[in-house]
């Protein structure tokens, strides 16, 4: 009976640890920056809502740098954790301290796979590098010179006595500074970040750092590299040129710039991106380059002429240009060949009588060229209209080419020619006689244009070349600019 009752004992206390003989246990060793403290997580192959944690010791390793005093340990899991094991630089490892932090256990949950909290510790004056958990068989036993009998050996009971400790994970030792991570554009190693050319800026390169240093950014590589600027501070990365599609500039002249950054924290430690900028085409303005370019221009064109200029355009994508009157105070004086950019006057301006608003010969209009996509370029042109020397018109005896003047015989007078010009520029002499078969028998007065016969005809006796009484006689007035006009005139 009493052995039974001993057998039931013994399956009870494996009851109460649950699938027992399939549970193991692994630990792991890190130093949590943001809480300032060291951690050991256990983390178990299978799952046990109530696992019959016994008694335990995790070693600890610590460089001899680490002040000789006992860990102040917090327990978390799995029973009250107390660093009772101290040899501090034994002769066996005068480099190494070894602290023994032992538990009588507890019940606890533990989930397969997840990692589970046991108990995190401060060491007085802070964060040291290289702190591990002891390694089993590998480190110095209790018989190691310096060692005082001590067993340091890492070791998990469960509430049948058996071992559970398997091993350590990722034991390569506690880093106080970790390095920062890129973030920004999705992180990792690479980035592709299309940019529209005519545009300097790129992106702003983001890092985040598990210290919470601040980051200086530098661009460190890339085939590229001399074509970026970042800015130190922000992470903001520019072009030092806004790139043109038409004209790549890029190593490869394919429009793919290259370019290497870098995020690096007081420390020293950093992490990289190398990020690669396709530049893509973007619909530019045309650009007006007749008359010297530019939103404004001047033309001068002489009266009585409708011609004015062509306007003419470059475009980057060379798309059609479809060319437009778009304002100025005269712009319904004008009209522009949408195809070929001739703009014209409607009606040729005259100097002496200007129409346009100002009344001063300057006339106004606002040229547009007008790409496939609409973009557009605008020129605004002020025409000057300059002044033409016009030939004068005989307006005495009806005007015209020609005029027939009755006289009476034995009188000398004929008639006054007179003229109108339109920049009132006779000059003098400005009346002359020019031709006609009895030229010979009139005189004329240069300046007032008063024709008189030479001598008083006789009407019994003609004296003209037809002896038929009629005399032909042809006056011309001309201005200071030699234009003339002639009249032929029959007495």
């Amino acid at each position: 009976m009493k052995k039974l009752l001993q057998l039931l004992t013994a399956l009870g206390l494996v009851m109460l640890g649950g699938s027992l003989w399939g549970q193991n246990l692994e630990f792991n060793l890190r130093y949590n920056i943001p809480l300032a403290r060291y951690e050991v997580y256990a983390r178990p192959s299978s799952t046990n809502a109530s696992f019959a944690w016994g008694p335990s010791q995790i070693s600890i390793v610590a460089p001899a740098a680490v002040p000789d005093l006992a860990f102040t340990v917090t327990s978390v899991s799995a029973g009250a954790w107390q660093d009772n094991s101290l040899v501090f630089a034994p002769t066996v490892t005068p480099g190494f301290d070894y602290h023994g932090v032992g538990s009588l256990g507890a019940p606890t949950n533990l989930q397969s796979g997840v990692e589970r909290l046991i108990f995190h510790f401060t060491i007085s004056g802070g964060c040291y590098d290289g702190l591990r958990l002891y390694v089993n068989g590998t480190d110095p036993n209790s018989a190691a010179a310096g060692m005082a009998g001590g067993d340091f050996s890492n070791t998990v009971s469960d509430g049948a006595a058996n071992e559970r400790y398997i091993g350590n994970y990722n034991n390569t030792g506690t880093i106080c500074n970790n390095p920062p991570t890129i973030t920004s554009n999705g992180g990792g190693a690479t980035a592709n970040i299309p940019v529209a050319e005519n545009t300097t800026a790129v992106t702003t390169v983001v890092a985040s750092d598990p210290e919470g240093d601040v980051m200086t950014y530098s661009i460190s590589g890339g085939a590229d590299a001399s074509k970026f600027s970042i800015n130190p501070t922000t992470g903001v990365l520019t072009f030092n040129t806004a790139p043109d599609f038409e004209m790549p500039m890029d190593a490869n002249s394919d429009n793919t710039y290259e370019v290497q950054v870098k995020a690096t924290d007081p420390a020293g430690l950093m992490d990289i991106q190398d990020i690669t900028v396709p530049v893509t085409n973007a619909n530019e303005n045309p650009m007006i380059t007749s008359n010297g370019g530019g939103t404004n221009a001047s033309v001068s064109v002489p009266e009585n002429s409708t011609a004015v200029t062509t306007v003419a355009t470059t475009d980057p994508e060379n798309g059609a240009i479809t060319y437009s009157i778009t304002g100025g105070a005269d712009a319904a004086k004008f009209s522009i060949n949408p195809s070929t950019g001739e703009l014209v006057f409607n009606t040729a301006p005259d100097f002496e009588n200007p129409t346009d608003a100002g009344a001063n010969n300057v006339y106004d209009v606002q040229v547009t060229a007008t790409d496939p996509l609409g973009a557009t370029d605008v020129q605004d042109i002020a025409v000057t209209v300059t002044n033409v020397n016009e030939a004068p018109s005989i307006t005495s005896d009806g005007g015209g080419a020609t005029a027939t003047i009755p006289v009476a015989e034995n009188t000398t007078a004929v008639t006054t020619v007179t003229a109108t010009d339109p920049e009132n520029l006779y000059g003098t002499p400005k009346f002359s006689i020019t031709g006609g078969a009895d030229a010979a028998k009139f005189s004329i007065n240069p300046t007032t244009g008063a024709l008189t016969f030479v001598a008083a005809p006789n009407f019994e006796t003609p004296g003209d070349a037809n002896a038929d009484n009629n005399y032909q006689v042809q006056v011309t007035v001309t201005d200071a600019g030699n234009l003339t006009d002639v009249q032929d005139i029959t007495v």
